[in-house]
C-alpha cells in the first residue's frame, strides 16, 4: 500500500467522525418530548359540561353512542364539534409547572374564562393569553400548562354550535307528516295521501318521509318562540306531542323555525322544496301510434 491509499483512508475516516459530530452533537441535550395534557382518552368520555364567563353553560352526554346536549336545549349534538373538543385530552403541552408554587390570578386562572368538565372529574380551566407566546394558559390537575387558542375557541362558542343540523333526531320514525298543501299518515303499515294523488307511485311517500329524516340545515340559530299555528307538524313513533315548525320563505332565505324552542334552522331553497312535496311520478312513456303496415309473407 503506497502513502496515497493511507492518506485516502485517514480523510475518510475524518469525514465520518465530522458527520457523527454533526448528526449526533455530543454533549447537547435533546429537546424535550411534550406532554399529552391528560391521562383521558377520548373515548372514554361520556359526559361534558362547558361553562363560560358571559354566556350559558352547555352539557352534552353520550348516550347509546350518540352525543346529545342537555343544556341548553335537549337535542342531538353535533359529533363533529364534539369530536374536536374531545381531542383536547390528548393535546400535546411543551411542559407544565406546579400551580401551587404560583399566582393562579397571573395567568388569569383564579376567574377562569372558560372551563371543560370531562365525567364530572377532570377539570381543564382556561386562563389569559401569554403575552409573547400567542397561547393560552391552561390549568389541568393543578398543573399550569399552555396550549394555542384553539382548543378555547371551541370551549367558548355559542351554544348553537354544538346542536346537530338535523331537523329530525337519529333514528326517528315519523308517522305522520302534516304540511301546508299535504297530508301524510301511517296506517297499517302503508302512507295514506291526502289529498290523494294515484299517479304517484307507492315509494313517493316513503322517499319523501326518508328526505325529512335526513334533511340538514345550513345553519341554526336562537329566536323569539313564535306564536300562532305551526305550518308543519311532524309526529314520531313513541312521542306524545308532534314536533312544530313554522315555515318562512322569502326571496333571500327559507327557514324552520321550532316553535317549542326558539330555534331556526336555515334552509337550502331546493331541499326544503323537496320536502314539501311529493316526488314527480316518471314520465310515463310515449306510445307510437302509427301503425306499421305487416310485411307480406311470401309463399
Amino acid at each position: 500500500m503506497n502513502a496515497r491509499f493511507w492518506l485516502n483512508l485517514g480523510l475518510l475516516v475524518a469525514a465520518g467522525v465530522l458527520v457523527v459530530l454533526v448528526v449526533f452533537e455530543p454533549g447537547k441535550q435533546a429537546p424535550p418530548q411534550p406532554e399529552i395534557l391528560t391521562d383521558m382518552l377520548p373515548e372514554a368520555a361520556n359526559h361534558i359540561l362547558i361553562t363560560r364567563r358571559n354566556d350559558a353553560p352547555i352539557e352534552l352526554q353520550k348516550t347509546d353512542g350518540q352525543w346529545w346536549m342537555l343544556k341548553p336545549w335537549h337535542l342531538p349534538a353535533n359529533d363533529f364539534r364534539v369530536q374536536s373538543l374531545l381531542r383536547l385530552l390528548e393535546a400535546e403541552s411543551p411542559g407544565h409547572h406546579d400551580l401551587s408554587q404560583l399566582d393562579p390570578a397571573k395567568y388569569g386562572l383564579d376567574k377562569p374564562v372558560a372551563t371543560v368538565t370531562f365525567n364530572h372529574t377532570l377539570k381543564i380551566d382556561f386562563g389569559n393569553t401569554a403575552p409573547l407566546q400567542q397561547r393560552r394558559y391552561l390549568a389541568v390537575n393543578n398543573q399550569l400548562h399552555t396550549l394555542f387558542d384553539t382548543f378555547y375557541y371551541q370551549a367558548a362558542s355559542k351554544p348553537v354550535t354544538f346542536l346537530s343540523h338535523a331537523l329530525l333526531p337519529p333514528d326517528a320514525k315519523p308517522e305522520k307528516l302534516v304540511m301546508p298543501k299535504l297530508t301524510l299518515a301511517l296506517q297499517q303499515g302503508s302512507w295514506v295521501v291526502n289529498p290523494p294523488q294515484p299517479r304517484l307511485s307507492a315509494d313517493a311517500p316513503i322517499e319523501l318521509v326518508n328526505q325529512w329524516r335526513t334533511a340538514q340545515a345550513l345553519s341554526i340559530r336562537p329566536v323569539i318562540k313564535p306564536a300562532g299555528k305551526a305550518d308543519i307538524e311532524i309526529t314520531l313513533q313513541g312521542t306524545a306531542q308532534p314536533l312544530r315548525f313554522k315555515l318562512q320563505q322569502t326571496d333571500e332565505s327559507v327557514t324552520l323555525t321550532r316553535m317549542d324552542l326558539g330555534l331556526e334552522y336555515v334552509m337550502p331553497a331546493d331541499i326544503m322544496a323537496q320536502l314539501l312535496s311529493l316526488p314527480e311520478p316518471p314520465d310515463a312513456p310515449e306510445v307510437d301510434t302509427e301503425q306499421t303496415p305487416a310485411t307480406p309473407i311470401e309463399k
